[in-house]
């Protein structure tokens, strides 16, 4: 063994004994095929990305998806969910990633299997969440009368006024983030209860064309 092959044992025998204890040995031989693996030059470098990953306590947007990876496991779940149900409950901690999983994760992904047929519109609740989803329709083109059907006043059968805006093919997903402003910023007991019977009546349709979440 020459000198060169004894200096890069040596490093991999220091990397065994700290990493690993019983079966150091196992770490030994995983970190040899590492270094065969470097020194084959196998391994492809990515573009150097001039750009910082991290984007602080801003949430991802859709543009971000190539910064959002490591994420992959739980946008398949996103999606699976999607599949099964028209309405889903995403549950987590403030700052856990919800928003960024559905913005940068599912609605790209979603974007890739359907192309055009996708219509993601996304709006938080606020004061009014009749008035935002419609700011979200209109932001979209589509018909500003027939969108004005969508309101506490045709509580009955606002959800019936979505099902007629959809084009044909069309899938939508309806994403309200930070659903619990429904409550914190919402003071109107019956706009709340308008908004969430309309939205649960929408999900009951038979019809797998338009999701919730």
């Amino acid at each position: 063994m020459n000198q060169e092959n004894s200096s890069h044992q040596q490093q991999f025998q220091s990397f065994g004994d700290i990493s690993a204890q019983d079966n150091a040995q196992i770490v030994i031989q995983q970190t040899s095929k590492v270094y065969q693996f470097i020194a084959r030059e196998e391994v492809k470098e990515r573009k150097l990305n001039p750009a910082s990953p991290y984007i602080g306590l801003k949430k991802f947007e859709s543009e971000d998806q190539n910064l959002f990876f490591g994420r992959e496991q739980w946008i398949a779940k996103s999606i699976e969910a999607v599949r099964a149900s028209n309405l889903i409950l995403l549950l987590g901690a403030s700052g856990s990633g919800k928003s960024s999983l559905i913005r940068a994760g599912l609605i790209p992904k979603l974007k890739n299997l359907l192309g055009k047929r996708l219509i993601s519109l996304v709006f938080p609740p606020q004061d009014d969440p009749f008035d935002l989803f419609r700011s979200a329709l209109i932001v979209k083109e589509y018909d500003r009368e027939a969108i004005k059907a969508i309101s506490q006043e045709q509580a009955d059968n606002w959800e019936q006024a979505c099902i007629s805006l959809q084009r044909e093919e069309e899938q939508w997903l309806i994403f309200i983030d930070q659903f619990e402003q429904l409550f914190t910023r919402c003071k109107d007991t019956k706009l709340q209860k308008c908004f969430i019977d309309g939205i649960t009546r929408l999900a009951s349709k038979k019809s797998n064309s338009i999701k919730e979440c």
